[in-house]
């Protein structure tokens, strides 16, 4: 719930480790259909930069892109991720 992710916010360093596919929290909640979890999750994810890839080369932008999620992806968009970083497949978030 948002209130527990709020209270992980005061821990920053929590919100700079990959997983086993690379995936930051970012990623997952790039994928998130509430623009408001990405929003503090990014907010909170301040360490990394936008284009931060997962082991199978998706950006957080190529994952809301992919997930349709378009809020999502106004919101990366106008906080700097780029349109133009490739993935493994060599594609831009342009092409998905």
């Amino acid at each position: 719930d948002m209130l527990a992710l709020r209270q992980l916010c005061d821990f920053p360093a929590s919100f700079s480790q990959a997983d086993e596919r690379g995936w930051f929290p970012l990623h997952w909640a790039a994928v998130q259909p509430l623009v408001l979890v990405l929003e503090t999750v990014l907010y909170a994810s301040f360490r990394l930069t936008l284009e931060e890839k997962t082991s199978e080369g998706e950006t957080f932008l190529t994952l809301a892109v992919g997930d349709g999620l378009l809020e999502n992806v106004k919101l990366l968009l106008e906080n700097g991720a780029s349109p133009h970083t490739t993935n493994s497949k060599n594609e831009t978030p342009l092409l998905l």
